[in-house]
């Protein structure tokens, strides 16, 4: 059974990860994807100086969605609350 470490943004669960050579999934539950690209980078880094094949790097994202056929169904149903979550979050966590 594959197993991967979850992390929600904090070096230190970043820094485990690689230092297991354990795959990693990053919980994007708030503010942009760009925003965990200096922690993939930091992953990255990790991995390799604990001496894991580069190659071997899996990485990967958690985040909301909400998939239907109609984009009017999406802006009357998902996005309000999904903005108002995403508002309240980025608002906490800056």
């Amino acid at each position: 059974m594959p197993v991967c470490i979850a992390v929600g943004g904090t070096p230190a669960s970043v820094h485990r990860s690689a230092q297991y050579g354990l795959p990693i999934i990053f919980a994007i539950i708030g503010g942009m994807p760009r925003q965990f690209m200096p922690l993939v980078e930091y992953y990255k880094e990790q991995y390799r100086a604990y001496g894991h094949d580069p190659k071997k790097i899996q990485t990967g994202v958690y985040s909301n969605t909400f998939i239907t056929d109609s984009k009017d169904e999406i802006l009357e149903y998902f996005y309000p609350e999904y903005a108002a979550r995403m508002d309240k979050i980025g608002t906490e966590k800056g």
